[in-house]
């Protein structure tokens, strides 16, 4: 019986032993090749920025990875305000912008930080589809956007879809719809618009 048994167990581990070395295939697993969060190119040079040291002249090249983004317009027939329209007006407010658009007009209330109602095509803030570079922005409680809170350093430009057209935008049928396309940049040096009043 002893026999028998030590025989199964021979039989049993021996083969899985030899297993291993005559069906393994053999991977260097040092080395990777592609791989699906490889973000850069395999043809981009890499810089090595821990090789450099303060004592020697070494000089580092920052690599830039950032891609830009390129927002599409809404509409072939927009309108735009582009951004030399906009550092060129004297504005205060983000709705000081519409001012170069002929078909606006704003119900300026003369209250601080109370918002201004703005008019395009006849059409009031409620009849408005606002977006942030595609996304729909307008308040879902009440339907007004206060443009108050759209910093305006941060505008590249201002696109204004046609009246015939803007219903198509959205997730509600509005007869307007304005679109802000934001800057797609870092700045070395932070900067802002302090808005000061005096008076």
């Amino acid at each position: 019986m002893k026999q028998i048994i030590i025989f199964i167990l021979i039989f049993l581990i021996v083969p899985s032993l030899y297993a291993q070395d005559t069906l393994s295939i053999k991977v260097d697993s040092l080395s990777v090749g592609s791989d699906s969060l490889l973000i850069q190119k395999s043809d981009s040079s890499i810089t090595d920025t821990t090789a450099a040291d303060s004592i020697s002249n070494i000089s580092v090249v920052k690599v830039d990875t950032l891609t830009p983004l390129y927002q599409e317009p809404l509409s072939v027939n927009s309108t735009f305000i582009l951004r030399d329209e906009i550092l060129k007006t004297d504005y205060r407010y983000t709705e000081n912008l519409f001012k170069l658009f002929p078909l606006s007009f704003l119900n300026d209330h003369g209250l601080l930080g109370y918002p201004d109602e703005l008019y395009l095509y006849g059409v009031s803030n409620y009849g408005t589809s606002y977006f942030k570079d595609g996304i729909f922005d307008n308040n879902r409680l009440n339907w007004f956007m206060d443009l108050n809170s759209v910093q305006a350093e941060n505008i590249d430009s201002v696109e204004i879809v046609p009246s015939p057209r803007a219903f198509l935008y959205g997730p509600y049928n509005r007869a307007a719809a304005v679109n802000f396309i934001s800057k797609d940049e870092i700045s070395i040096i932070p900067y802002t618009r302090v808005k000061y009043y005096q008076g």
